[in-house]
């Protein structure tokens, strides 16, 4: 009966160490997910300024240049 309960506590214990690293592993995860998703939002705002920048680049290039006539005496 005492080996039956010494073995219990021993199992006890073993299994709330186990809990105890399973939680901090899932803690450590959550975190590391948290930080990739900020890396991800950061990256998409990155790749929109750069697309706006493009588009505006675009604009300029395909936009006509203003015509200036000048008149040039001949006489």
């Amino acid at each position: 009966m005492r080996e039956d309960k010494a073995e219990l506590r021993a199992r006890v214990y073993l299994l709330e160490r186990e809990r105890s690293a399973l939680e901090l592993k899932l803690s450590s995860q959550e975190a590391q997910q948290a930080a990739q998703q900020a890396t991800v939002q950061h990256l998409q705002a990155q790749l929109q300024d750069v697309e706006r920048r493009l588009q505006a680049q675009h604009q300029q290039v395909n936009m006509p240049l203003p015509l200036y006539i000048v008149y040039i005496p001949t006489g």
